[in-house]
């Protein structure tokens, strides 16, 4: 799994806590208009505690954003319910001072009508759809959502 440095600008720290993205490859060669080839790319967040006390987060509810050279959204489709699943008590983890935890979310880029799509679901079972993307650069930025504060 990848990270930046702060230069990459792809960390933020708020209140002690630093949240920082992670992605699995930098590039990717994506083969041309293959319908059914998958190329898998993993997204997520580490979350490392710096403060001085533990703090309880959820590793549930987290998801990407592909933004465009023009730092456009990229359009998405969803959430397509399939299933609905709930926080287990594994899902809460407590950050003792320096301590780090990841979530992390598995998508796979695919053709399908002539056009290129990244599909990934949420550990809640909603799937989500990121789709008309064309050959060149893209930004990541990944959203972490505490729902069930403890």
């Amino acid at each position: 799994m990848t990270s930046f440095g702060p230069d990459n600008n792809n960390n933020l720290e708020l209140n002690g806590i630093k949240f920082q993205t992670l992605i699995s490859e930098c590039e990717l060669q994506i083969p041309l208009k293959q319908p059914g080839k998958k190329t898998k790319l993993q997204l997520g967040i580490e979350i490392t505690n710096n403060t001085e006390i533990p703090h309880c987060f959820l590793l549930f509810f987290g998801r990407p954003k592909f933004l465009q050279a023009n730092k456009q959204n990229l359009p998405r489709f969803g959430p397509n319910v399939n299933g609905s699943y709930n926080p287990q008590k594994s899902d809460f983890k407590i950050l003792a001072p320096g301590e780090s935890a990841s979530l992390l979310v598995e998508g796979y880029f695919c053709w399908e009508d002539n056009k290129l799509k990244y599909v990934f679901r949420e550990p809640g079972g909603q799937n989500w759809i990121f789709y008309d993307f064309n050959h060149g650069e893209y930004w990541v930025q990944f959203t972490y959502e505490n729902q069930h504060p403890a």
